[in-house]
C-alpha cells in the first residue's frame, strides 16, 4: 500500500478552514453549505483557543456574545446570519443543546484536538 505525505502550511487563523475543507466530502460535512462550514471552522478555532479551560466554562466562552461577534466580524456576516447558520449545525448534531447551554459535539471536537496529521484510507465499494 502506498502512502503519500503532503505537507500543508497552516497557521492558527486558517488551520480549521483547511481541515473543514478536507472533510467536506464526508458526512455530515457534505450536507453543509459553505457559510456553515466557515462558521464551524471558526467555532473550532475558538474551541482550540480555550482548550485549556474546563468544558462548561469553555462552552460558555465559545458561544458567548463576544465570540459570536468575533466570528461575524471575521466572516463579514451579520449576527442574524450567524443565528441562521447555527441552525443546520444543530440539525446535524455538530452543535448540541439549546440557548445558553450550547456545546460542540465531542465526536467532532476530537477531530480537531491538537490535530497535526490527518489520514484518509480509501476503499473500493
Amino acid at each position: 500500500m502506498k502512502h503519500i505525505n503532503i505537507p500543508i502550511k497552516t497557521n492558527d487563523i486558517n488551520k480549521y478552514h483547511l481541515i473543514i475543507n478536507l472533510l467536506k466530502p464526508i458526512p455530515p460535512f457534505n450536507r453543509l453549505r459553505q457559510r456553515e462550514l466557515e462558521v464551524l471552522a471558526e467555532l473550532f478555532r475558538i474551541y482550540e483557543k480555550y482548550k485549556n479551560i474546563p468544558e462548561k466554562s469553555r462552552d460558555l466562552l465559545i458561544f458567548s456574545e463576544d465570540s459570536k461577534h468575533e466570528i461575524c466580524s471575521r466572516l463579514k456576516i451579520k449576527i442574524t446570519n450567524y443565528y441562521n447558520i447555527v441552525g443546520p449545525l444543530k440539525e446535524e448534531n455538530i452543535i448540541l443543546g439549546e440557548k445558553k447551554k450550547l456545546s460542540l459535539n465531542k465526536k467532532y471536537t476530537t477531530l480537531v484536538d491538537d490535530l497535526e496529521t490527518l489520514t484518509f484510507k480509501f476503499k473500493n465499494e
